[in-house]
């Protein structure tokens, strides 16, 4: 898969997804894309719900289709998942702003379940979230 936007190369290109339900999203990994580095995010901010959880500055990706993960360092249960770009690898030279993926992770269900499993959030998700916790359906 690949994300691009043309229009994001000035720090304000965004993807957000939004769960049927509310879920608890505990790692995230961004998988840079397949060409031109200079389009890579470098920094970041996430947003769940409308408020900012996380932002990262600095981040570079050594090689194309290279997967970085990032742990949450306070995991709360949200619907909407927002992932603001602020600034790219090589501003001056990126015409765009792109990743080959974006994944995010949810909690393993309470009481032992099984470990998170990747949720392409591209598309519609299949987390729900029952009683005792959100969890992940294969």
């Amino acid at each position: 898969t690949k994300w691009l936007d043309f229009g994001g190369s000035d720090g304000t290109a965004w993807l957000q997804i939004r769960f049927g339900e509310s879920t608890v999203v505990s790692r995230y990994r961004l998988v840079s894309a397949n060409d031109a580095p200079e389009r890579d995010p470098k920094s970041w901010r996430l947003v769940v719900d409308g408020t900012a959880v996380e932002e990262k500055t600095g981040v570079y990706f050594s090689a194309r289709g290279q997967a970085k993960t990032f742990q949450l360092a306070s995991p709360a249960p949200g619907q909407t998942y927002r992932l603001d770009v602020l600034d790219l690898r090589n501003t001056s030279a990126a015409n765009s702003v792109q990743l080959a993926d974006l994944v995010l992770l949810c909690e393993p269900t309470q009481g032992g379940g099984d470990a998170p499993e990747d949720v392409p959030s591209l598309y519609p998700l299949p987390c729900s979230a029952p009683s005792g916790g959100a969890h992940c359906e294969s």
